[in-house]
């Protein structure tokens, strides 16, 4: 009953106890000079007192300690579970997207009426719009979990800009804006960064200027911030003449899910995620975003990265002609990309199996399916000695495994691991809709030689199993073709 009393007595009692300590402790004066046995009485009873009240104290501050530390054990979890299944959520979505965005492609070289070919590109504009949702989502789910991975490389920052502004100027073009890039001094040739992702922070803030402006204009202003013994910085800010946001809405602003104005979700779409996600990568790469607006004036976002050491790095006047300069012709389209050898495919999904294998049939490649793991180890290993076949019967070699991870039976990385045990040394290649760069070490972990992601774009599928191929038929030219086995060593290996 006295634990129990101590586990949920409240602090303010605890606190009544110490006053009551602190009026005895005051009275032994008086005592003393009356009674010496009533002052050594009221003194002990006064330290049990205070000492009750400490002990108390500290059990209450012990087991709020507790429930913090589960409180915040819980609130972990619960974002693990969450990124876990937004993860999730991008694979399955991901899966039946390769299809949709695989037949829009094949039905646009089909269709010649104008009514027909306005439908396809409806139809393949917004799976494209969907895929970028799906990649903002993946991307913060990474940030949440701590996987998002930042490379730093040597690039031309008024190439990247260049980039940005050429892939959105046809976008403001379509408003009537005028979208222009300025540079304010004389700017690095070549900073270490991320490329990837810095050109993701500036399209995500062009594109909201662009998508937020009716008119006026949209401009782009670039400075190298160095001096003051601070690490040099290069400087961007978006300038539009748009809607502008709410002073108390500005706080929330970078947080993920968040609308400057709900009412905007539906003149304007978006999911809230590009200015967190854009937020955070500056971080990651030694900067920052910050924004300035005035409603129905416009807004300012200024985005900040790190340029890293300067040293011998010339600096450019005019970064926009030299950019001109020594930016690559547009390359001209390629002959169509051709396949030879003979490929066995693994994957579950009916809709996927026949998109992929008439792709690489087209390309001229022989193609076997599977629909699950268990079948793809039984066809492999059959094409060597002692499972039914001659070294001799070459439509029984496959030059390239196509493994889906995701599938019934028996999943690709347990039919890969399978594989290799056996000593299977031909090349195996992931096909997956998971996009983490976990998922692909996993892949390479289990034994796969190359990892490629869902949903696929159909001319950079087929120029990297061209590679593959490639690669494998010049291993062959060297190597030569396997003797032919003795009668005697004919059997299970």
């Amino acid at each position: 009953m006295f634990r129990r009393l101590l586990k949920w007595l409240p602090y303010g009692p605890t606190c009544l106890i110490l006053a009551w300590g602190a009026a005895i402790v005051s009275g032994l004066y008086v005592a003393s000079c009356y009674d010496y046995v009533l002052f050594h009485v009221l003194l002990a009873v006064a330290a049990t007192l205070v000492g009750c009240a400490v002990l108390i104290l500290f059990r209450n501050l012990k087991c709020s300690e507790a429930e913090l530390q589960r409180a915040r054990q819980a609130a972990e979890s619960a974002n693990r579970t969450k990124s876990e299944f937004l993860a999730n959520m991008s694979h399955e979505i991901r899966t039946p997207m390769t299809a949709i965005m695989g037949y829009t492609e094949h039905l646009s070289r089909l269709v010649e009426a104008p009514e027909q070919v306005e439908a396809v590109e409806i139809i393949n504009r917004n799976g494209g719009y969907l895929l970028t949702v799906l990649d903002d989502i993946l991307d913060l789910t990474k940030i949440e979990l701590g996987k998002m991975r930042i490379e730093s490389a040597a690039c031309s920052p008024s190439s990247i800009l260049g980039d940005v502004v050429s892939l959105l100027r046809v976008r403001a073009a379509v408003k009537g804006l005028p979208l222009t890039l300025q540079y304010v001094g004389p700017i690095p040739e070549t900073i270490h960064t991320d490329p990837v992702r810095w050109r993701q922070i500036l399209v995500n803030l062009v594109g909201n200027a662009v998508k937020f402006t009716e008119t006026g204009e949209v401009r782009i202003v670039v400075r190298l911030l160095a001096g003051g013994g601070a690490a040099a910085k290069l400087q961007c800010a978006v300038i539009d003449t748009g809607i502008g946001i709410e002073p108390q809405q500005l706080g929330g602003l970078f947080q993920p899910f968040h609308q400057a104005d709900t009412s905007h979700l539906r003149c304007f779409g978006g999911t809230g995620l590009g200015l967190a996600i854009s937020k955070r990568l500056a971080q990651f790469l030694g900067g920052d975003v910050s924004v300035r607006s005035a409603p129905g004036k416009g807004s300012t976002f200024t985005a900040t990265v790190a340029v890293g050491p300067l040293a011998g790095i010339p600096l450019l006047d005019d970064p926009a002609a030299a950019a001109r300069a020594s930016g690559p012709a547009t390359p001209a389209a390629g002959p169509a990309i051709r396949l030879t050898g003979q490929i066995l495919l693994a994957e579950d999904g009916p809709d996927n199996r026949r998109l992929i294998a008439m792709l690489l049939r087209r390309a001229g490649a022989e193609v076997e399916t599977a629909d699950n793991g268990k079948e793809v180890v039984a066809k492999a290993l059959a094409t060597r000695p002692g499972w039914g076949r001659r070294y001799s019967d070459p439509r029984k070699t496959y030059d390239l495994i196509l493994m889906d991870i995701q599938m019934p039976v028996m999943d690709g990385y347990e039919a890969t691991r399978r594989l290799r045990a056996e000593g299977y040394i031909g090349p195996i290649i992931a096909l997956t809709a998971h996009a983490m760069k976990e998922d692909m070490q996993s892949c390479l972990d289990a034994g796969c030689n190359g990892y490629l992601s869902k949903p696929i774009e159909r001319e950079k599928f087929l120029s990297a199993v061209a590679g593959y191929l490639s690669a494998r038929a010049a291993e062959s030219r060297a190597v030569g073709p396997p003797p032919a086995p003795a009668a005697a060593s004919q059997g299970l290996p």
